[in-house]
């Protein structure tokens, strides 16, 4: 039944990115960041908040990459580790530098205050 529901999701993330005409790993970019800006607000944007939205988002992008990886095994029985790392590195780089910002922006505005 595990399996049925991760192959299913599998072929839904397959499916959004052969609509958008683009490969399945560059969807990680833009919606890492969207997931990134959601936790943010719920976070709320400080240096604390922005370390949280992070992590959260890590532990969303690991559980995708598990996944993932289920179906690699399946698939191949094994696991493709190059793309799971390119795939944890597009997911993370702009919301990393944009928690980088909120921090930068937090410390000046206390600072200057």
């Amino acid at each position: 039944m595990m399996a049925d529901w991760v192959y299913n999701f599998t072929l839904a993330k397959q499916g959004l990115a052969d609509a958008l005409g683009v490969p399945s790993s560059l969807l990680h970019v833009p919606l890492g960041f969207v997931i990134f800006a959601v936790l943010l607000r719920v976070f709320g944007a400080t240096g604390r908040g922005a370390f949280w939205a992070l992590l959260c988002l890590l532990f969303v992008q690991c559980l995708n990459e598990a996944l993932d990886a289920v179906q690699w095994v399946r698939w191949t029985g094994e696991v493709n580790w190059t793309e799971a790392f390119v795939d944890e590195l597009l997911a993370l780089t702009l919301p990393t530098l944009a928690a980088g910002l909120v921090g930068f922006w937090e410390r000046r505005r206390v600072r200057l205050g």
